[in-house]
C-alpha cells in the first residue's frame, strides 16, 4: 500500500485593506490516503464584515475611501486544470457573520 502526504495551499485574495471574506485555514491537511482512494478535508469561508464600526475592528475598504457596504459577499474557487483536488461548493455567497462549509 502506497501512502503519501500532499499539501495544497489555498490563497484568499481581495481588493482593499481587508477582504470581507476569510478562510478558516490557508493550508488544508488531508489524512494519509492510499493511491486511487479519496479523503475529505473540511474548511470554511467566513464573512466577518458585520458592521462599519472601524473603532471595534478593521473594516474592508479600498485605500482611504469609504468602508465597504455590509451585506452578502460572493466567492469563487478557481481550481487549476489537472489538479487532483475537488472543492465543493466552488461558488457561493456568505451572509455577514456566517460561514459556508
Amino acid at each position: 500500500m502506497n501512502i503519501f502526504f500532499r499539501e495544497f495551499t489555498i490563497e484568499c485574495q481581495g481588493v482593499g485593506v481587508l477582504p470581507p471574506l476569510s478562510l478558516s485555514t490557508t493550508v488544508v491537511h488531508f489524512p494519509a490516503t492510499p493511491i486511487n482512494d479519496q479523503s475529505i478535508a473540511v474548511f470554511y469561508v467566513e464573512n466577518r464584515h458585520i458592521d462599519k464600526n472601524h473603532f471595534k475592528h478593521p473594516v474592508p475598504r479600498i485605500g482611504n475611501g469609504e468602508f465597504a457596504a455590509v451585506g452578502p459577499t460572493s466567492f469563487q474557487f478557481d481550481i487549476p486544470e489537472n489538479a487532483p483536488i475537488t472543492i465543493s461548493p466552488v461558488v457561493g455567497t456568505v451572509e455577514p457573520g456566517t460561514v459556508c462549509f
